[in-house]
Order: structure tokens, then sequence, then C-alpha cells
């Protein structure tokens, strides 16, 4: 039920964004990101991207949606590490599509804002686990070695981001995004990263 109260609110956001083209302002993003995350049992870091689109409803706010992969570092062999006393590979696969409310204050050089939103967080994550001990969270692979067993986290589920940056204005038309973002979800999910982008106002 979640899940289908917020699907209905991102296909809400963009309708929104398409019918309000004509009557204010609109831009697009794209943007690269280093995200650190703890999915449970386990824990990565690595680069991410995002796009999206937003509305200039009001000269203090605005209204975005777009997509966020998070994170992309799957979890690497167990049978490929030679001695498993060594740290165990943990794996984290993460991106959604969302939805945010931005509150923003201009200067003569550019706009800071702060975001509340929600998403669509699909994720998975991966981690070694003994077998006596077992999985504490996800189920069981299947794929063990020796004494060890890999645990496997597969979910989508929904999730709140917070946001605060500052958009650099490079011409009348092109600004440069710097921004901090938190995103927390179910199953002890939480990411927080860093992000750096170009948008272009149309």
């Amino acid at each position: 039920m979640k899940l289908q109260t917020l699907a209905m609110a991102l296909a809400v956001g963009w309708t929104g964004l398409a019918s309000a083209a004509s009557n204010g302002t609109m831009y697009g993003l794209a943007a690269a990101s280093y995200n650190d995350a703890d999915a449970g049992q386990a824990a990565e870091k690595g680069m991410g991207y995002g796009i999206a689109f937003g509305y200039e409803f009001h000269r203090q706010w605005y209204v975005e949606a777009g997509y966020q992969q998070l994170l992309d570092e799957p979890a690497e062999n167990v049978l490929t590490i030679a001695d498993t006393s060594a740290e165990l590979p943990q794996g984290v696969e993460a991106g959604g599509a969302f939805v945010a409310l931005l509150g923003k204050a201009s200067s003569t050089h550019g706009t800071l804002f702060y975001r509340l939103g929600v998403m669509a967080l699909d994720h998975q994550s991966s981690y070694y686990a003994s077998v006596d001990d077992g999985c504490a969270e996800g189920a069981d692979s299947g794929v063990s070695v020796q004494t060890l067993t890999q645990c496997m986290v597969d979910d989508t589920s929904a999730a709140g981001l917070a946001g605060l940056g500052f958009d650099f204005y490079l011409t009348p038309n092109w600004s440069l995004r710097t921004e901090y973002q938190y995103v927390r979800g179910e199953d002890d999910f939480e990411s927080h990263g860093g992000l750096i982008g170009v948008k272009y106002h149309f």
C-alpha cells in the first residue's frame, strides 16, 4: 500500500511538471555523486548519478522529480578470496525515482536551497556471514564456501530524502549545482552523499 501511494505521488509530480511547463520556469539537471551507504549488514562507498526536471512555481519554491542511482557496487564473489579470514566482501546497489520540494533563497551569485522529498528506493545488498550464525537480514542465497554463506537483500520500499545545496550562476540559463544529500529507507538503509551537476533553465 505504501508503494502504491508513493507511485501515485511520483506520477502526480511528473504530470504536474509537464502541465506547468508553459506557466513558469522549468529546468533540467544532470549530476554525478559520491555516496557512502549502509544497508543493514552491508556498507559500501562509490559513485552515482542523477537526472531531474524541476519547476519554479513560486519565487521561493521549486518542485523537482527525477531518478538517482546512488550506488552500483555489487559484492565480489567470495570464491575468489583466497583468505576467508580477511575482511569479507560486501555489496550495495541502490537507486530510485523521487519527488521533492525545494525551498530557496536567491542572491546575486546563486541560489541557496534545501530539499525534502520521497523516493521509491530499489536496493540490493549482499554480505557474507558464518553458516552457524546465518543471515541476520535478507535470505540465504545458497552460495557458500567453507564456513561462510552469502546473504542477499532485494527490496523496493519508500525512503525519505533531505538535502542542502547551492546553485552557482554561470550564465542566465546555466548553473552549477553542489549539494549534500541524505537518504533514509527501510531495511536500515542509509546514505550520505555529495552531488555536483549542471542545471539548465528552459
